[in-house]
């Protein structure tokens, strides 16, 4: 216990140190967008949001089509439960840039576990694999979703194992799959090597990303109403078929939306089905 406090201390100290840094460097040099992103950065791992956030709009306001502080922005305003206003972010860092993987992955995980629309989340983890299939996360995120939301196993091990054997360090991936075999697969020894794997990558300090985790996931499936499970089995219903036909439309998809949100809803669903449509055909070009 007291070398995990000891272990939270230095985060803090080090933290400390690196706020006066970014602030030191903000005297030279006000209007740097990526020392005013890092500085708000460093202030959130220290519990100080407010000030996190003004330096993130700061960062912001210095160049409003930055990619990195948008998506950053984003993650910030979920982390203070401001769901609307961080898709309206989500949206902002994929429109300027189509194909950062990382916003890709997180608005999928977004997609995922805060609006609960599936249909959506796996196209936008797909999309983030097809920009950049050698990025670890993705293949993570994505197998828990697998697993999770649509239990196809044999698929989600695959990916799991993908993710391993592109880093083979990150602690929260070798959990998972380390899970996954025991749940799943029923191989106790094999997921005690990986969590032992695990274990040994967090003693050296490797990873630092945000990663699905399995048991995040699962709580969060538990906590479906009925309602929502059965729409959920619905909808897999629908996927299951999409994939024998080969043709799917996003429409068929229930909206629960209250009327007077209807008219902001459709504005966000005009921009996914735009965003979604501009990444396919820069895709098919590519192939």
């Amino acid at each position: 216990m007291k070398a995990f406090e000891r272990e939270g201390e230095e985060k803090i100290r080090l933290s400390e140190l690196a706020v006066k840094k970014f602030q030191d460097a903000l005297d030279g040099t006000p209007n740097n967008r990526v020392t005013l992103r890092n500085l708000a950065d460093c202030l959130i791992k220290l519990g100080d949001y407010e000030l996190a956030r003004y330096y993130y709009l700061c960062a912001i306001e210095s160049d409003p089509k930055d990619t990195n502080t948008l998506f950053k922005y984003a993650c910030f305003l979920e982390l203070c439960g401001q769901f609307d206003e961080a898709e309206d972010y989500y949206l902002q860092s994929l429109e300027e840039d189509n194909y950062h993987s990382n916003s890709l992955i997180t608005y999928a995980d977004f997609l995922a576990i805060q609006r609960r629309n599936y249909i959506e989340a796996e196209n936008f983890y797909l999309y983030a694999i097809e920009s950049d299939p050698k990025n670890a996360f993705a293949l993570n995120n994505y197998a828990c979703f697998l697993s999770i939301i649509w239990k196809k196993y044999d698929k989600a091990e695959k990916y799991f194992k993908e993710a391993i054997s592109i880093d083979s360090k990150q602690p929260q991936h070798l959990h998972n799959f380390g899970i996954f075999m025991e749940t799943i697969r029923k191989k106790p020894e094999d997921g005690k090597k990986l969590h032992d794997q695990a274990d040994d990558s967090e003693r050296k300090g490797d990873s630092l990303h945000r990663s699905f985790s399995v048991g995040d996931l699962y709580e969060e499936s538990k906590k479906l109403t009925k309602t929502q499970k059965r729409n959920l089995r619905r909808t897999i219903s629908k996927i299951k078929k999409r994939e024998e036909n080969k043709s799917w439309s996003n429409e068929e998809t229930v909206n629960h939306t209250p009327k007077k949100d209807r008219s902001k809803t459709k504005r966000k669903k005009d921009r996914k089905k735009s965003l979604e449509m501009e990444m396919t055909e820069e895709m098919l070009q590519m192939d």
